[in-house]
C-alpha cells in the first residue's frame, strides 16, 4: 500500500495576554477579549500551497484548551490560564502534517 503524503498548512497566530502583552500577527476578532487574568490564542489556518482556508484543524494549548478552525480557517482558544504551554495544530482527518510550537 502506497503511503500518502500529507499536505502542509500555514498557521497564523495572535496572542492576547493577561498582562497586556500582545503579538498581533492577525487582526484580533472584535469579540475576543479575554477576562481579567486570562489570555487567548487566535489565528487562521491555510493550505501552504493554495492559501485556501482549512476547516477542522484542532488548535490545542497545553492539555485543556482547544478550538477547531471554522470554514474560514479561523480558530480562537479562550480563557487560557497564565503559564507556558506547548501549542499543537492537528488534523483529525490526517490530510495535513501536525505542527507544534
Amino acid at each position: 500500500m502506497k503511503k500518502q503524503t500529507k499536505k502542509k498548512a500555514l498557521i497564523g497566530v495572535g496572542v492576547v495576554g493577561a498582562v497586556g502583552l500582545a503579538a498581533y500577527l492577525l487582526t484580533r476578532p472584535a469579540h475576543a477579549e479575554p477576562p481579567p487574568g486570562l489570555a487567548l490564542l487566535y489565528g487562521k489556518v491555510t493550505d501552504a500551497d493554495t492559501a485556501q482556508p482549512i476547516s477542522g484543524i484542532v488548535a490545542s494549548v497545553g492539555d485543556g484548551y482547544t478550538d477547531q478552525s471554522d470554514n474560514s480557517g479561523n480558530y480562537l482558544v479562550q480563557n487560557i490560564q497564565p503559564g507556558t504551554y506547548p501549542v499543537f495544530f492537528t488534523d483529525p482527518l490526517e490530510r495535513y502534517e501536525p505542527i507544534s510550537y
